[in-house]
Order: structure tokens, then C-alpha cells, then sequence
């Protein structure tokens, strides 16, 4: 396991409220792995340049054939 360093956040009440919700809900084992997890999502995401990598096949194929007819 890597070496962990500590990392100043100040949400607002309303966020940390929130993230403490639904790090539970998620099944996380701390609200650290969760916030973890939505960063590597994020960077990940912001990579790709191409937000239909991230959605399902059947949500980007309807997508796609709307968009077709669209431009047709």
C-alpha cells in the first residue's frame, strides 16, 4: 500500500453532509476511500475527453442514433 499524505478539504456544511451520506450508502469503508474513488472517476472521466466512454452501451447507442437522425 502506498504511502498516504494528508490533504487539506474544506467543504461546505451542506457537501460534507452529503459525502458523510453517501459514503455510507456507497458501502465505503471511510469517507477517505470514497472521496479516493470519485477523484480516480473524475480523472479518469477528464482523460477519456470523451464522456460516452462512461456511459452505458444502450444509453450511448440510443444517443448515437438520435444524434444520426438528427444530422441526417
Amino acid at each position: 500500500m502506498s504511502k498516504k499524505e494528508k490533504f487539506a478539504l474544506y467543504p461546505t456544511p451542506e457537501k460534507k453532509s452529503l459525502l458523510e451520506r453517501r459514503y455510507q450508502e456507497d458501502g465505503s469503508r471511510s469517507l477517505t476511500v470514497f472521496i479516493e474513488r470519485a477523484i480516480d472517476f473524475y480523472l479518469d472521466y477528464f482523460s477519456a475527453g470523451d464522456a460516452g466512454v462512461f456511459l452505458p452501451a444502450s444509453i450511448k447507442s440510443c444517443m448515437d442514433g438520435w444524434i444520426s437522425w438528427r444530422t441526417a
